[in-house]
């Protein structure tokens, strides 16, 4: 299993087509609002996703997946706050975390470089860390 992975999700009520045209990079993951299951409105907001980094090895590096991501992100930074203005998406840097359960494994240190936050300040998202135990 993957200790860990992250990636930037763009969320709100627009659509993924007229989105993504506004922005220069290919997302790894799309879909429209109710394009799943329209009886039950799945999902229940389009998304965009972007740059899904995975930790390879037994110890996850928070700073250099995050890193990693800001390196692919960073050049379009300008298309996608202005995309996400235009749309009025909203964006979160989604982290999950597998946590050990075994006393032999390290712990993840959870910590961003002040050039990842100034990358999430200059498009207004926010952080999500989700952690399981494996």
């Amino acid at each position: 299993m993957t200790p860990g992975y992250i990636y930037l999700r763009i969320h709100g009520d627009f659509d993924v087509d007229r989105f993504t045209a506004s922005v220069p990079l290919r997302p790894d993951e799309a879909a429209n609002k109710d394009s799943f299951n329209p009886e039950r409105r799945l999902p229940r907001c389009s998304y965009v996703s972007y740059g899904t980094a995975e930790s390879t090895g037994t110890y996850v590096d928070v700073y250099k997946l995050s890193e990693d991501l800001v390196d692919l992100l960073s050049p379009h930074a300008g298309h996608l706050a202005a995309a996400m203005k235009e749309h009025q998406a909203e964006a979160t840097l989604q982290m999950v975390l597998y946590v050990p359960t075994d006393e032999e494994t390290p712990m993840a240190a959870l910590g961003f470089s002040t050039r990842v936050i100034q990358f999430l300040n200059s498009i207004n998202a926010s952080i999500d860390v989700d952690s399981y135990l494996e």
